[in-house]
């Protein structure tokens, strides 16, 4: 019979305390595994960052970004562990451990919810932005704002032209946004998915837009890949509510 770990070895997540095996990697999603080894690559480089810079430091960067640092330790090396939650129902948590036979290491584990819930490229998107957003504010300090405007375009754009007001408007709800709708051709949705970055998907007649404000000028990679994740948010709740709605592509089902 599968046992639960100590009371230690649990954290609070959401209104539940969550236990090690309440979570799962890249691993388990489909066609997850050549992810999980690529993204392995990543987290290596972000523990020996976060070796160099000590755990003051990053958890300093971690509260800038609004992340969760947790009093969750699953075995002795475990040493930080950090809560993402962009949106509802998702919930990352970045485990950070050192022993001397094996160095700095870091991995992440996402809520077992997650995989009826997201498919595995957006699991992998919330992964990469995670880790660029730690990473970038550890090797910059430069602070002053910034505005970037990116380019909706293909499926997922037309998609968007065609939703209709209100199922638009419980979508963005339901993702915790807020939105101004003025009519069908015209409206902006507003996200914040770290306290130093907002972010506006606008739509203007046969265009669609996003816009970042920042405190601080963040990499392109980073912003594509939220923009990306959540017009993709927007579009799997609108399918949750009237199925007719065509998915971005057969990998992005919701």
């Amino acid at each position: 019979m599968r046992r639960s770990l100590p009371r230690e070895n649990t954290c609070k997540v959401g209104a539940k305390g969550l236990s090690y095996f309440d979570l799962v990697t890249l691993k388990e999603f489909k066609g997850g595994f050549g992810w999980h080894q690529r993204i392995k690559h990543d987290l290596k480089e972000l523990a020996s960052l976060f070796l160099l810079k000590g755990i003051t430091k990053v958890v300093s960067a971690a509260g800038k970004l609004g992340l969760e640092v947790l009093n969750w330790r699953p075995y002795e090396s475990a040493k930080l562990a950090i809560k993402f939650s962009p949106l509802p129902n998702v919930v990352l948590i970045l485990l950070f451990t050192y022993n001397e036979e094996f160095g700095a290491n870091a991995n992440i584990f996402l809520e077992r919810r997650m995989l009826g819930y997201i498919p595995t490229e957006e699991a992998v998107g919330l992964e990469e932005v995670l880790i660029d957003a730690l990473s970038f504010l550890l090797t910059h300090e430069e602070e002053r704002s910034a505005v970037e405007t990116l380019p909706i375009e293909g499926k997922r754009r037309a998609i968007l032209l065609m939703l209709p007001e209100q199922i638009l408007k419980e979508s963005v709800i339901r993702l915790k946004g807020g939105i101004s709708l003025s009519s069908r051709e015209r409206w902006e949705t507003i996200f914040q998915p770290f306290p130093i970055l907002r972010m506006v998907i606008k739509r203007d007649g046969g265009s669609v837009t996003v816009t970042f404000t920042s405190h601080t000028p963040l990499p392109d990679t980073l912003l594509r890949n939220l923009a990306w994740l959540y017009c993709n948010a927007i579009l799997r709740e609108a399918r949750r509510i009237d199925n007719t709605i065509p998915p971005i592509s057969n990998n992005l089902l919701p």
